[in-house]
């Protein structure tokens, strides 16, 4: 994908999760038996595109794998043929920045045809064990539906009608926790403002200022009432009017959060074993919001905080020109994770 001297070399930290591959019924195969045994019936690239719109003009497709240290690993892309990738105008002096689009350079003669890609996930696969390196616009719910889409249509080495996923995981530590003490209370938080920048007032209006020059006015931070926590307590009120006399749109230097709490009303002390499921179910599922917006009241009167019901870390990356990374360094960093993972026992075998 990417070559490079190695005096370009620079490293940078990349977040790396893990997912693990369920089936129902049991496959008799690992995920990584049966991405080799897919690989190996169409070892090209091209033979298995995925399609992604009706003239199949816009392709999903695994496009480089190796075998690492036993493991499978490889990157996912998506591109659409003679796409143009956007560009702006960077002229800091300009009333306005003008947009335009790039078309993908001419091929040269004897040489592929080059396309724009909006990103990039690279994967490492070891039995039903998989780490991933996911970008913005190429995330894990990608490989899953390629995934699916390759073992099943493409392939055939898995029926149709079986349910396939690659499933976020609690700790295992987390999970035996919760077991044992069951979830009492469920507490769910996000921020009620959103920053926005200002111009600081003063007390009288400033000389205007000669053309070409900048104002010397300050900016000031201050927050605003925004999002789908405000959403949440607009419910609270039947009108408008007795929300707008709460003067939260007058609050400029508090940054606020607002918390609901999913629980056994207090006057209850028995607990039905389908409610009692459902909220270990529901805590656990809540591993994909952020670490520090979900926290679990376990009945022992112990706390499971959110980074404690996802498997996530960081791997450094060595990356080459044009912030490509080194490929091989970047999967025998993510190797090594996940092979700590499993070592430590911090996810089942």
């Amino acid at each position: 994908m990417a070559t490079g001297l190695a005096s370009d070399k620079k490293t940078t930290t990349r977040a790396i999760l893990y997912r693990r591959f369920t089936a129902n019924p049991n496959p008799g195969q690992t995920l990584q038996q049966l991405m080799t045994a897919a690989l190996k019936k169409f070892p090209k690239p091209g033979d298995r595109y995925e399609p992604l719109n009706a003239a199949s003009s816009e392709i999903r497709c695994i496009a480089s794998t190796q075998i690492t240290s036993n493991c499978l690993c490889g990157y996912l892309t998506t591109f659409e043929r003679g796409a143009a990738q956007p560009v702006i105008a960077d002229d800091p002096g300009a009333s306005k920045l003008a947009l335009n689009a790039l078309a993908p350079p001419k091929a040269k003669a004897g040489k592929p045809q080059e396309q724009f890609i909006p990103g990039v996930l690279f994967f490492a696969v070891f039995n039903n064990h998989v780490a991933v390196v996911q970008s913005m616009s190429m995330r894990a719910t990608a490989l899953e539906t390629h995934l699916n889409w390759l073992l099943k249509s493409k392939t055939s080495l898995l029926p149709a009608t079986t349910p396939f996923a690659l499933s976020d995981e609690a700790q295992k530590a987390t999970k035996a926790k919760i077991k044992k003490s069951h979830v009492r209370a469920i507490s769910i938080g996000q921020p009620l403002m959103t920053t926005v920048v200002e111009d600081a007032p003063t007390a009288k209006a400033e000389a205007p200022q000669p053309s070409g020059r900048k104002s010397s006015q300050k900016k000031v931070t201050r927050f605003r009432p925004h999002g789908p926590m405000l959403d949440v307590l607009k419910t609270i009120f039947e009108n408008e009017e007795d929300f707008a006399k709460l003067g939260l749109h007058d609050v400029y230097e508090g940054n606020l959060e607002v918390w609901v709490q999913i629980r056994y009303p207090k006057r209850i002390r028995s607990r039905p074993e389908d409610s009692v499921k459902l909220m270990d179910t529901l805590g656990l599922a809540l591993r994909d919001i952020e670490g520090d917006q979900v926290s679990l009241e376990l009945s022992d009167g112990n706390k499971v905080e959110g980074k404690e019901l996802k498997i996530s870390g960081s791997v450094e990356v060595a990356v080459l020109q044009h912030n490509l990374p080194d490929e091989s360094k970047l999967y025998e960093s993510m190797v090594n994770w996940l092979t700590t993972q499993i070592q430590n026992g911090t996810v089942d075998p």
